[in-house]
């Protein structure tokens, strides 16, 4: 797959996160609190299902880049960013970047 791809790929996958944002604070009043959303400011914790079934927190991930990336098993472009995503773990590796996918 070629870069191009792979830059086409991540950043639709950038927009339909930002669509989910949108959707969340339209439809369901998900509204961040007041300069929580400035850079350098510290992200917001939540936790996620595990596969195990434990619960994994975002703080578990503390010094490490996390990149969240929305899929669906229906969309073909979200499965084809799947080992792009892959990639770029195992070229950083797991001390430094956590790729944490939110099947939905």
């Amino acid at each position: 797959m070629s870069l191009r791809s792979q830059a086409a790929i991540i950043i639709a996958a950038l927009a339909a996160g930002a669509g989910g944002l949108w959707a969340g604070h339209t439809w369901f009043g998900l509204n961040p609190p007041p300069g929580s959303l400035v850079v350098g400011a510290p992200a917001i914790e939540f936790e996620l299902p595990a596969l195990d079934g434990t619960r994994l927190a975002r703080s578990s991930l503390a010094g490490r880049v996390q990149v969240i990336n929305f899929w669906a098993p229906w969309c073909a472009p979200c499965r084809r960013e799947i080992p792009v995503l892959q990639a770029l773990r195992e070229e950083f590796g797991s001390e430094r970047v956590e790729v944490l996918g939110v099947a939905l």
